[in-house]
């Protein structure tokens, strides 16, 4: 397991995809899709005045107010201790922009 301590959370969170190159993402109220049948690529990760950004196959979009940690569990990366998490994606079949706010619990992306 490799805290953030040692590495930042962006450098954490970008190292993972690095190695893994996606994952299924796993949300604090259930999978996103069907489990291990889709991987997400990052498309970026970044710190913005409101917290971090997360954007997964240039449709996904992941702000947190903050992040606490980002765990590396080599098979699984975990974010997480963030006050506030917005979730929008847009539909496959019809575009159609959807959106979830969270306010505790974990991010998982998993090999």
């Amino acid at each position: 397991m490799i805290y953030t301590m040692d590495k930042t959370i962006i450098e954490t969170v970008k190292e993972w995809f690095s190695r893994e190159s996606g994952g299924s993402l796993s949300l604090p109220d259930g999978w996103f899709g069907r489990p291990y049948d889709n991987r997400h690529s990052l498309t970026s990760f970044a710190q913005t005045s409101d917290g971090y950004e997360l954007i997964l196959d240039k449709t996904i979009k992941i702000n947190f107010d903050d992040i606490k940690y980002a765990l590396d569990n080599k098979n699984e990366l975990c974010i997480g201790g963030y006050g506030i998490c917005r979730f929008a994606w847009k539909e496959f079949d019809d575009g159609m922009p959807n959106f979830k706010i969270y306010n505790e619990g974990e991010i998982k992306l998993i090999k």
